[in-house]
């Protein structure tokens, strides 16, 4: 009965051989000539919050905080959020991306015209399309496990991060583990909605016509337990990367702290906080914390 129930998760995990070929192809045109970063994993413990921001219908709500907090936290942009933080005055530290796709570039050359994306710090699986890298001045790449570009382009372990996806939410919130930060904050990380028909933030790039959507309010139709009680609405995906999530955070337990400030789906081992219960201490110069952690990156 398990089996039966999670056979969407197994056949998703399989993998596609088109997105093989593509992240084969993408891995080899972005290190060919590269002279920028890859990523190593890292010990040391930081003493600064973390936020994660993903583009869930509930970041709405938030975005007045961490407009007034984004100089108390590293700010860690994940995929399609970058857009509605840029045009609501928050400027992410971190801008983490996985889609293999090439409309990733176009959405950055977008951007790029009303906003400059140079002091980003681009985290990126090497797969992505090699398009995206030439909007950020620094660009560090981690080798995204369990593919063939993996295997051909191994840099070994420690390059790699642990449970990035299926979303890149997962990304941002893996990364924010790995790079040490005691105490992580998911906002906008909804993997679901109350109700279907708005499934992301307002502002998201799917607004443009640009690029759609993953999901559609078809698809978001699993009623699961809401992180601040109540009901929400998941899928298949949006519950896979739950579970990635819990697994992420189970491997921290009592060494980390975790919050998830979205009105979303309730995460096991993360703590569900409400951002207006959040005070943090100010930060004199809280660059001077993190650019010692991206520079350490080998080149």
């Amino acid at each position: 009965n398990e089996i039966l129930a999670d056979a969407n998760l197994i056949v998703a995990g399989m993998g596609f051989l088109e997105d093989e070929f593509d992240m084969v192809r993408n891995s080899y045109n972005n290190l060919l000539g590269f002279d920028g970063q890859y990523y190593h994993r890292r010990e040391e413990a930081v003493y600064m919050p973390a936020f994660v921001i993903g583009s869930g219908p509930s970041l709405d709500m938030d975005l007045p905080y961490l407009k007034a907090n984004q100089d108390r936290a590293l700010v860690v942009s994940c995929g399609t959020t970058l857009r509605i933080l840029l045009n609501n005055g928050i400027m992410p530290d971190i801008h983490v991306e996985m889609e293999n796709v090439p409309v990733v570039a176009t959405i950055m050359e977008t951007l790029s015209k009303d906003h400059d994306l140079s002091s980003i710090t681009l985290v990126a699986a090497n797969t992505i399309d090699p398009g995206v890298k030439d909007y950020f001045d620094r660009v560090i790449f981690f080798i995204r496990p369990s593919l063939t570009s993996s295997k051909l382009f191994d840099l070994g372990e420690d390059a790699a991060i642990e449970f990035p996806s299926p979303t890149v939410a997962n990304l941002g919130f893996s990364l924010a583990c790995e790079l040490g930060f005691q105490s992580v904050y998911l906002f906008g990380v909804d993997l679901g909605a109350r109700n279907p028909n708005s499934h992301h933030a307002s502002g998201a790039i799917y607004e443009t016509g640009v690029i759609e959507a993953g999901v559609s309010a078809e698809d978001i139709q699993i009623p699961v337990a809401a992180n601040f009680g109540g009901t929400i609405f998941s899928e298949y995906v949006y519950l896979w990367s739950k579970d990635m999530i819990e697994n992420k955070a189970a491997r921290y337990q009592g060494r980390r702290q975790f919050y998830n400030c979205s009105d979303g789906i309730r995460i096991v081992g993360i703590l569900p906080k409400l951002s207006a219960t959040i005070k943090l201490p100010e930060q004199k110069d809280k660059k001077s914390v993190i650019d010692p952690i991206l520079a350490s990156f080998p080149t």
